[in-house]
């Protein structure tokens, strides 16, 4: 329409339909596609990677992954107390019926021994 425009509006209005002028992903100049086909596997997941705009959430991300890691670690330390506790509480059971069983036989002992 004739308009002169800044680049950060221009850029802007760009943005608006998903295109990222800044990652180079609307273009293919001179020489790219042999670039591409000589990158590492490395190379063209961070190049993948910037075209697709996920690397702006790395950060995110690496967060993410350090809160699940923090978190598999205390439900892994909650399980092990738990069956910690479940096997005190099975031996003070055992216990608890031992004793109750050997005040039943002694009151039985001792009811024996006055009769006699």
């Amino acid at each position: 329409d004739g308009k002169t425009v800044r680049a950060e509006q221009y850029e802007k209005a760009l943005g608006e339909y998903n295109i990222n002028v800044r990652a180079r992903n609307f273009l293919v100049f001179q020489g790219d596609v042999a670039d591409v086909a000589a990158k590492s596997p490395k190379e063209l997941t961070a190049m993948i990677e910037r075209l697709s705009g996920s690397d702006a959430l790395k950060e995110d991300y690496d967060e993410a992954v350090e809160a699940k890691r923090a978190a598999e670690e205390l439900t892994l330390f909650h399980y092990q107390k738990k069956k910690s506790l479940q096997s005190e509480q099975k031996v003070l059971r055992m216990q608890r019926d031992e004793a109750s069983k050997f005040e039943q036989l002694d009151g039985e002992q001792r009811t024996l021994r006055r009769r006699l």
